[in-house]
């Protein structure tokens, strides 16, 4: 908006659309017929000229960190196929974007990467399901050794001598040819980042992709960052995308003193909900009010299905949120309404026994499984995690640091948590 401008003296220059960027005279002209010289450009996301390769270009910044289908579209338009190594985020978000503008796609991924991440075939199996759904070819066997443009296509050679030529290669930072594309990060060394990695926290440094990476705003500590990504991005997708939480609505947060269970509660009541949640005493759920909790259950000394249905003239909730799993789950199910959504975030009790879902049917209940990995590789997760960034930064959201102990101390944060006398999150300090 204009106030924002004028309140952090940033110049409007013009508020016409640019029409044209010219990178040789470094000028972008206007619709109004005006025209600007630079030294150093942004583009963000939302510009109509973001087809521009940034990466030719030293003095264009393209502003983001996923590869949008719009930024690949000037490479690609002569093409009619297109080959990506690698099926993290990056290559996953790639396909689909590839796929949607009709090109055959192919992914192609190291065995031997997949089996140092399970030894089983898990993880292979989920990816070819998922990019045959996708209607997605998905090769998994030997690595790339070389990849090597020609004039109309990029030859790539596996370690088992077997060759595919598609028109055109995705692939990992560090490679520039005539017909492959490196996806490079939008962060430089310094920038203050949180991010969400698949392989761990339990260390001094780590090593994300670009696409896992978020800037912190200024007002936002390194501590409080931590607790970001993974609790409210898993709160909020269990609450609006796969919850559909509507503001007139109930909802329970099981655990509702843990980081999640704490993320859940303020999203919901932001949003007019009314939120139920349990926790081990009456001392954490008295804590848990000043951030928006209606009513708290003690499950230790309640029984929770016979609260839930008591404060809700036993119609039951509309929703649930779970991330303790087990025997508690089945509480969860009993504790829905009618036509009521149950959403399982983990299994933080560690009780992985078979549960009943006999009372999913009579009710008509749903039963939805969340896993916030699967979902990062898609622009709405993107934007919503940037959204919770913004309102860590601007102090409507704000996440409880209950301790916080040296990395070399791990084993007496890990034994804070299992006594339950948290409230909030427990970090580690490298």
């Amino acid at each position: 908006s204009e106030n924002y401008y004028e309140k952090n003296k940033i110049s409007v220059l013009t508020k016409k659309p640019a029409e044209k960027i010219d990178t040789k005279q470094q000028t972008v002209t206007f619709k109004d017929g005006d025209t600007m010289s630079y030294r150093k450009l942004v583009l963000t996301t939302g510009s109509k000229l973001n087809k521009i390769n940034a990466k030719e270009d030293k003095k264009i910044i393209y502003l983001s960190s996923i590869p949008q289908a719009t930024a690949l579209k000037a490479k690609l338009e002569e093409s009619k196929s297109i080959g990506i190594i690698g099926a993290g985020y990056i290559g996953l978000e790639v396909a689909a974007a590839a796929k949607k503008m009709g090109l055959t796609t192919t992914v192609f991924e190291a065995q031997e990467r997949i089996m140092k991440r399970s030894a089983s075939n898990e993880i292979a199996t989920f990816l070819q399901e998922y990019h045959e759904n996708m209607g997605v070819n998905f090769k998994l066997g030997t690595a790339a050794k070389e990849i090597k443009p020609t004039e109309r296509s990029v030859n790539i050679s596996f370690t088992d001598d077997t060759i595919d030529n598609p028109d055109f290669v995705v692939i990992g930072v560090g490679v520039q040819a005539n017909n492959a594309i490196a996806i490079e990060a939008c962060y430089s060394v310094g920038d203050r980042v949180t991010t969400l990695g698949g392989a761990g926290s339990h260390a001094e440094q780590r090593v994300v992709s670009s696409f896992a990476c978020w800037a912190l705003p200024d007002s936002v500590s390194f501590e409080l960052g931590a607790c970001i990504p993974v609790t409210y991005g898993t709160a909020h997708d269990a609450l609006f995308e796969f919850g559909r939480l509507q503001a007139d609505e109930t909802v329970l947060v099981q655990g509702g003193a843990g980081g999640v269970g704490i993320a859940c509660i303020q999203l919901a009541k932001q949003v007019g909900a009314t939120v139920y949640a349990t926790a081990s005493s009456d001392a954490r759920l008295a804590r848990l009010a000043d951030l928006g909790l209606d009513e708290g259950i003690n499950y230790v000394t309640q029984d929770l299905t016979q609260e839930i249905m008591r404060l809700t003239s036993r119609k039951g909730v509309n929703l649930v949120v779970d991330p303790v799993g087990g025997k508690v789950l089945e509480q969860s199910i009993a504790s829905a309404g009618r036509r009521g959504r149950i959403v399982s975030v983990g299994t933080a009790s560690r009780d992985f026994s078979k549960i009943d879902i006999a009372g999913l049917a009579p009710g008509n209940k749903s039963l939805t499984g969340v896993f916030l990995g699967a979902e990062m590789a898609t622009p709405r997760a993107q934007e919503m995690m940037r959204g919770l960034l913004a309102q860590m930064g601007s102090g409507s959201l704000s996440m409880p640091i209950d301790q916080t102990y040296p990395l070399s101390e791990a084993a007496a944060a890990h034994a804070y948590i299992e006594s339950r006398q948290a409230v909030g999150r427990v970090i580690l300090i490298p």
